[in-house]
């Protein structure tokens, strides 16, 4: 008799338990049981087998899971009695791959060539080294970089900067010891250049053999007679590399119906001819990067070796080698003979990790998972491995039951009307389809036999039993509903994402409180799961609204939480107190705390005395300033005075702690919503403090660097946890949170949006090691489908959005299988009702359904109990009010949410301060200003609007009119290039193009602006060009200024601005304003007219400051030797004064009127006013 018999196992888990073979997977089911399988496998090796326990493996997914089946293990074994063998499993190696991993290389350190003693870098402490590495290596490539690499780094400095982590990470967890990007050669740029030639001279024999050709057709035949001349101008194919942009005016339209035989063989020719170019451009970018890798790796290498540390790849790169015997000098031996090992959520593993666990020479190998729980790409995982396993055993036998594969079905989790529900839908084709076996309940009398419970319970989520204080008397309502939200504002108008969120997240807190209202569900029975966190403090402030405690597991976003930014603020103010940024920050935060109206002040006394705003402060010099404010000025002063001496001592973790304290900073936490979390937060850092400290030392300016540097490269380090075990709070989590976990009501949002996927990067390397780059911006849209590369970039994008959608279903099942009692799906219809637009419409197509209902109306599917329903979003003070709910409190903190005053522009809102450029965005759209400055610029869409994929006219886009609103983009970085450079330039006379080059590059890779070779050769030339000026002398006037700030009170309000030149001379002020627009056939004379009021507003200013008179000159950089001069005397100042102040007559009353026109075109926010204008 096995000790099994006493488990109570179910017959499929038994089977399992007692396979003898090597190896066995078990595709377990959500919900089936597996955990209980993993147990029984366990004890029958110690009791049944006689194997010892430290030869018995059991890897899990993570460290908490581990934790968790030794004690399910321990109490099984002292239930049968077996008390020694409970202290034994201390022997037992049981824990992540890495933890076996580290103990392979442990037993054979000499082998693996590292030191016995060696400790394991974490994920946080890895980071920071590596980002230290990455700064170190990235300034001396361009210390050492040649002329070529300089143009790269200058083209591309952020796009590289930003690709070595992540780039580097992903190769190395492919198992590349030492990664380079390696792409085969592409185009044959001969073959191409040959096959375009003879493309372009047929389609021009055929379109002039045409009797009276139209205008589009002569337009498209002089393109190609253009492109013709084009060839023949250049000589190599690196001009024409250098010219890649000029071939997009070489397609063809598609204008002429019959000439498409003729043009799209052209069209396809030219692709391939600028992908040949595309290769040639591409080739000193990939050189460049393998460079920038070749020095992190060995920079990375050295950092580990001296501190005697290993990461997580170099653990399972060395223990793959140890196990294939691949190590110099090694035998080649099994590393764990006679070993049974098991592998929990084996669908989560990779083929390197798979390699290693296959090698180990052990007698058992168990490997349990589920395909359909697959959801963590983005760590490495790659699904191929379990299901070419299952391919791989069933092929062994003839069926199942023979080969080592078993299958675990039932569910014990979710009720019958849940099950079919699920059953119904991923059965369909746009699911699983027919890989889909169907989850099934337990039969009542095998459940009543065996005990068996629901093996996998959130004992720490779900405190009580399901249902208890429920109230009696309510029928009993339906076991899956699902809610289809209207969206706002007709269901044909694109609105953004926001605002679709927004409705679903108060049809979820509706129902969420008619759960508990009309339900009597408690709060800790339900769970809100997201597909992604992005809209998250949507849901969280629309369940405050409706008077739901909410707690929100985020999953990333710390560093950009208020509170780090705060405590971030205060650590660099201890660097540097002269940062003014971080000192602006500190003062109106919580650390200080004073009023706006004071900080305005400060910095206004700081500017008129010409001292920092720390000298302000530390001399208490602000006399403007009220009693209070002065008061807490003081105080801060005298902190900051008593904390500094103790930077660069020993103890980074309790110099935050003793700063926080004597800031009262804790207290202010603690006291606020959420404040445990948020405190927690704080600790967490503190931590992460500690860390870095015990690798480079009380270093707190390297401590600050490294925290600003890993929230801009990308924050996704996720809040501190604080739930205390059973809280009554309703938990709003992402679904991957939600892995491995069960609750009895599961409200499953976020399904009006699709899979949304990200933009190809610039360097992709897929899962079989493929590589390849692009060229960014080269894309001829409405011919080619993506952007020009070198490799097979744009076949391993395809595969990887393929593969991002079926991991889409495999996380909604996911989702779903979490639900025991209640499962409630909702989202905002799709836009016009096509159903295959969002997850939503998906599912309800899958169901059988070719519309969705409106608002009031319920549909029932044959066969299940699943009710469809349309609802309308509920805002808070309507629905929800009358059930007594609460209002949400002012202030909360997490924005983000659409603000309820969006239907109307509300009056009197007037800014009390505006820069020059506020003003002029004003003028153009009082609508747009209102929208994207008052309102913030979430509300803006991403991207350049305007490009239409069947635009064929090949008309360029609207001319810029001034950098600091319309040189968007690509151009707009070109300007601030430009003025970088001419602020630095060195008094007398035009510098030598290479000594500008390099202060590009200096500046480019200071601010993380990356521009084309092209953008940066214009930038230089522009820049040149102001030399070829009449003002140009200015520069090297003794009373020169550059980027000089101003500001003056006009009424009520305060003008300010920054000129670019000023030279304050005896008898007539000179101010120069560079201007770096797109003439596009207008003279500067043309263009200066709309800057007529930007000439008043400075000379206003100059004037104020007692210039006698002033003059202006607008120098615009592509005709430099044409200024455009407005000249002013001191007996224009009323005048002029009378022009401001009928510009900022609109501001002052708040009125904000659409304007539209021309403007509306490229206008960021054109949807939002569309919604707008039709309320």
């Amino acid at each position: 008799m096995s000790c099994v018999d006493g488990m109570r196992l179910s017959t499929a888990q038994r089977a399992a338990a007692l396979d003898s073979r090597s190896p066995v997977l078990v595709a377990a089911g959500a919900g089936s049981g597996k955990t209980r399988l993993l147990v029984a496998y366990f004890v029958r090796a110690l009791i049944d087998e006689g194997i010892p326990a430290e030869q018995l493996v059991a890897v899990t997914f993570t460290r908490k899971a581990a934790a968790e089946l030794v004690g399910r293990i321990r109490s099984t074994l002292e239930a049968c009695g077996r008390s020694d063998l409970a202290r034994s499993l201390d022997a037992a190696m049981v824990g992540t791959i890495h933890g076996l991993c580290r103990r392979l290389i442990r037993d054979r350190a000499l082998e693996a060539g590292v030191d016995p003693a060696c400790n394991v870098l974490e994920a946080e402490e890895a980071s920071l080294i590596k980002e230290e590495v990455s700064r170190l290596v990235w300034e001396r490539v361009i210390e050492q970089a040649d002329e070529t690499e300089l143009g790269v780094l200058a083209s591309r400095g952020r796009s590289l900067r930003k690709a070595i982590l992540p780039l580097y990470d992903r190769m190395r967890g492919l198992g590349l010891e030492r990664p380079q990007m390696e792409i085969p050669p592409g185009s044959d740029e001969g073959r191409a250049r040959e096959e375009a030639l003879e493309s372009v001279r047929d389609a021009l024999a055929s379109g002039h053999a045409r009797d009276c050709p139209g205008a589009a057709l002569a337009s498209d035949l002089g393109r190609l007679e253009e492109c013709l001349r084009w060839f023949e101008r250049t000589a190599t194919v690196y001009e024409r590399a250098d010219e890649l942009a000029l071939t997009e005016g070489f397609f063809p339209s598609r204008k002429t119906r019959s000439m498409e035989p003729c043009f799209e063989p052209v069209r396809q020719a030219l692709t391939r001819y600028r992908q040949a170019l595309a290769e040639v451009r591409l080739r000193p970018v990939v050189s460049t990067m393998n460079r920038l890798l070749a020095q992190f790796h060995d920079e990375y290498s050295f950092q580990k070796r001296e501190r005697g540390l290993l990461d997580f790849a170099d653990l399972e790169l060395r223990a793959l080698a140890l196990v294939e015997g691949a190590v110099v000098d090694a035998p080649s031996r099994p590393s764990l003979p006679g070993a049974w090992v098991l592998v929990d959520e084996f669908q989560d593993t990779n083929e390197l990790q798979c390699g290693i666990l296959e090698r180990l020479g052990a007698a058992r190998l168990l490997m349990v998972g589920d395909e359909r729980q697959s959801i963590y790409r983005f760590r490495g995982a790659d699904v191929s491995v379990f299901t070419n396993r299952e391919t791989r055993l069933s092929a062994g036998g003839d069926g199942a039951s023979d080969s080592g594969l078993h299958r675990l079905d039932v569910n014990y989790r979710s009720c019958p009307q849940i099950l079919a529900f699920i059953n119904r839908l991923f059965s369909h084709r746009t699911f699983f389809g027919s890989r889909f076996a169907p989850l099934t309940p337990p039969d009542p009398g095998e459940v009543a036999d065996s005990g068996l419970e629901p093996p996998e319970a959130a004992a720490d989520l779900v405190a009580s039993q399901p249902g208890a204080g429920r109230h009696r008397g309510v029928s009993e309502p339906a076991a899956v509903e699902v809610l289809a939200v209207e969206r706002r504002f007709g269901a044909d108008l694109e609105v953004p994402a926001q605002i679709m969120q927004q409705a679903e997240a108060e049809a979820v807190a509706a129902r969420v409180r008619e759960l508990i209202d009309l339900e009597g569900r408690s709060q800790r029975e339900i769970v809100v799961l997201l597909p992604a966190q992005t809209y998250v403090n949507l849901y969280r402030q629309a369940l405050l609204a409706n008077g739901v405690e909410v707690y929100v597991v985020r999953g990333k976003g710390y560093y950009s939480q208020e509170e780090v930014t705060d405590v971030v603020a205060l650590l660099r103010l201890l660097v540097n107190p002269h940062d003014d940024l971080a000192l602006v920050s500190a003062l109106r935060s919580p650390l200080v705390g004073i009023s706006d109206d004071g900080l305005y002040l400060l910095g206004q006394e700081s500017r008129r005395e010409r001292a920092s705003l720390w000298e302000m402060v530390r001399q208490a010099r602000a006399g403007s300033l009220d009693e209070e404010d002065r008061r807490l000025l003081y105080i801060f002063a005298e902190r900051l005075r008593d904390l500094r001496p103790r930077v660069g001592r020993p103890g980074l973790s309790r110099l935050i702690d003793t700063a926080i304290t004597a800031c009262g900073y804790d207290l202010c936490l603690l006291s606020s919503a959420e404040g445990k979390r948020r405190f927690a937060n704080v600790r967490k850092l503190m931590r992460l403090a500690a860390e870095f400290e015990a690798l480079e030392g009380p270093d707190l300016a390297g401590f600050v660097d490294v925290l600003q540097s890993m929230g801009d490269l990308g924050d996704r380090e996720g809040s501190a946890p604080t739930l205390a075990e059973g809280e009554d709070v309703v938990r709003v989590m992402s679904v991957h949170q939600a892995k491995g976990l069960e609750f009895p009501v599961v409200v499953l949002a976020g399904l009006g949006s699709n899979v949304l996927h990200e933009a190809a990067p610039e360097f992709v390397v897929g899962d079989g090691g493929r590589m390849g780059v692009f060229l960014k911006g080269s894309q001829r849209k409405s011919y080619e489908e993506h952007d020009l590369c070198w490799g097979p970039a744009a076949e391993v994008v395809d595969e990887e959005r393929v593969k991002e959608d079926e991991e889409d279903i495999r996380l909604l099942y996911v989702a779903m299988t979490r639900a025991q009692e209640r499962l409630i799906l909702v989202g905002a219809k799709p836009r016009g009702e096509r159903l295959d637009d969002c997850r939503l419409g998906r599912i309800a197509a899958a169901l059988g359904l070719t519309a969705l209902p409106r608002t009031g109306e319920s549909v029932s599917l044959e066969g299940l109990e699943a009710p469809v329903t349309g609802v309308a979003p509920a805002s808070a003070g309507t629905a929800e009010t009358r059930r007594g709910a609460p209002a949400a409190e002012p202030g909360i903190e997490g924005g983000g949410a659409c603000p309820a005053f969006l239907d109307v522009v509300l009056e009197g809102a007037g800014p009390r301060q505006v820069s020059f450029s506020s003003l002029a965005a004003y003028q153009r759209c009082p609508r747009q200003f209102y929208l994207e400055r008052i309102l913030g610029p979430d509300l803006a869409t991403t991207g350049p609007v305007g490009d239409d994929p069947d635009d064929d006219d090949g008309s360029p886009a609207p001319a810029e009119i001034a950098l600091d609103e319309d040189e968007r983009w690509g151009g707009r970085d070109v300007g601030l290039l430009v003025h970088a450079l001419l602020e630095k330039a060195p008094p007398g006379g035009r510098p030598a193009e290479p000594l500008l080059r390099s202060a590009a590059v200096t500046w480019l890779a200071q601010a993380g602006v990356s521009l084309s070779v092209a953008q940066l050769d214009r930038a230089l030339s522009l820049a040149l060009a102001f030399w070829d000026s009449p003002v140009a002398g200015r520069l090297s006037s003794p009373s020169a200024m550059r980027e000089a700030p101003f500001f003056f009170a006009q009424g009520e309000i305060m003008v300010s601005g920054i000129m670019d030149l000023i030279c304050r001379e005896e008898g007539e002020w000179r101010i120069v304003d560079y201007k770096t627009n797109a003439l596009c056939g207008r003279t500067p004379a043309e263009l200066a007219s709309g800057y007529e009021l930007q000439a008043v507003v400075y000379c206003l200013a100059a004037l104020r400051s007692a210039a006698p008179a002033v003059r202006m000159d607008f120098v615009f950089l592509e005709e430099p030797d044409n200024p455009v001069t407005f000249s002013y005397s001191r007996e224009d100042t009323p005048r002029l004064g009378e022009v401001l102040e009928s510009a900022l007559d609109g501001l002052k009353d708040g009125r904000y009127p659409m304007r539209s026109g021309d403007v509306c075109g490229p206008c960021p926010v054109v949807g939002v006013c569309a919604i707008m204008a039709a309320l």
